[in-house]
């Protein structure tokens, strides 16, 4: 879940010489960097939108195999606008919630 504050991701492997090597891919407003072999630190960069769902790709040194994908979620309620009245009155009688 990406909110204000940095999050960092760990790399759980059983096989100790399998390291991060570089990000390849990042969702449009994040930013994310390998901080160690082991470690990606992810923020949101200046125009991350309140409602986000999407991948990170890091590469790794373990041969044959493909990025590593971090799923990145942010939900920000006061990025949602609201229904209008009309909206709303609509909706009513459809049966929809």
């Amino acid at each position: 879940m990406l909110g204000a504050r940095p999050v960092r991701v760990f790399l759980r492997c059983p096989d100790e010489a399998v390291e991060l090597t570089k990000v390849v891919s990042v969702p449009d407003g994040v930013k994310a960097v390998v901080s160690s072999t082991r470690e990606v630190t992810i923020t949101p960069g200046d125009h991350v939108p309140g409602v986000l769902r999407g991948e990170i790709e890091v590469g790794t040194t373990a041969e044959g195999k493909p990025a590593l994908r971090i799923p990145v979620v942010r939900y920000q309620p006061t990025a949602l606008k609201p229904l209008s009245r009309e909206a709303n009155a609509s909706h009513a009688g459809s049966g929809a919630p």
